[in-house]
């Protein structure tokens, strides 16, 4: 039987260049990563067209195939030309100013991925930026993409999904944050496995974490903020949080029932917690996200 879609990558990277605890942190992220496809689109945008400033409470590809301007993203600025693969994170902002007299076409494709269900990847390891020749990411694959994203033929989030998975891969070994201390960030799993496992459960508590890495409470505090910059509880609600957005992403069901099964026990204490980690309300991020 052929494939129901097409393939357009070659081998995986070698990731060769990386320190041993790199590849070994890479491959453990990849391993337990829990990708979601959003939704991908192309866009023809006008000579008068402009990005202004906004931020997106998902991480999302833009391939910019044509076009020239000056793209913002957080303090840094660059200039696209076109052939650009630009990788915007969860919550940066980011704008674009078009040279005078110009048109741009762009594809976006929008997906959540987090490492044990609670950490952004993207955001994680710092891949937010613009990467330049990128042979194996073109026209050709986007169009597909948004192709398959609106037609939404059999097999639809599997394609997607496989997708962003292989250029999260291939962008891995370029992450920004690569080098820093990783063997630290390994062996706080142990706590980050029971934190997916466990974060529907509303009693799940500092000592129970710091037990799961037979540590003292206080210690695991330690590791956590060293390596993540911030505390087991600032961390336990931003990974409900995270939670609660795949659910608002990918189901129908309602707030309610979403701040219950992400272990709020109290609806205005989640709704609280939610807009002030994302800016927005539930509701709104849903309708927003899926139009």
């Amino acid at each position: 039987m052929k494939p129901l879609f097409k393939s357009h990558y070659g081998k995986l990277p070698e990731w060769d260049g990386l320190p041993g605890s790199a590849q070994e942190y890479l491959s453990y992220c990849l391993r337990h990563l829990t990708v979601h496809p959003l939704r991908c689109y192309s866009y023809s945008n006008f000579k008068k067209w402009s990005l202004p400033l906004r931020r997106r409470e998902n991480p999302y590809f833009m391939l910019f195939e044509k076009g020239s301007g000056l793209l913002r993203i957080g303090e840094n600025a660059e200039r696209l030309n076109g052939g650009e693969l630009i990788v915007f994170a969860t919550g940066v902002e980011h704008s674009f100013t078009p040279d005078p007299g110009t048109t741009s076409e762009t594809t976006n494709l929008h997906f959540q991925a987090l490492v044990n269900g609670a950490v952004d990847f993207v955001g994680h390891l710092g891949l937010s930026g613009v990467y330049r020749n990128c042979r194996w990411v073109n026209r050709e694959v986007f169009f597909e993409l948004s192709t398959v994203h609106s037609a939404e033929p059999p097999g639809k989030n599997e394609f997607m999904e496989a997708q962003i998975r292989l250029m999260l891969w291939r962008l891995a070994p370029k992450a920004s944050l690569i080098s820093q201390n990783l063997i630290g960030r390994l062996r706080l799993q142990p706590a980050l496995r029971l934190i997916e496992r466990e974060l529907g459960n509303p009693q799940l508590s500092l000592s129970k974490m710091a037990s799961a890495m037979n540590l003292s409470p206080i210690r695991f505090r330690q590791l956590l903020h060293e390596h993540f910059g911030l505390s087991p509880l600032q961390f336990l609600q931003k990974a409900r949080i995270e939670r609660a957005k795949t659910l608002l992403f990918t189901t129908d069901k309602s707030v309610k029932e979403i701040s219950g099964l992400c272990g709020f026990s109290d609806l205005n204490f989640f709704h609280r917690i939610f807009r002030r980690l994302t800016g927005v309300t539930p509701a709104f991020l849903r309708v927003t996200t899926r139009h």
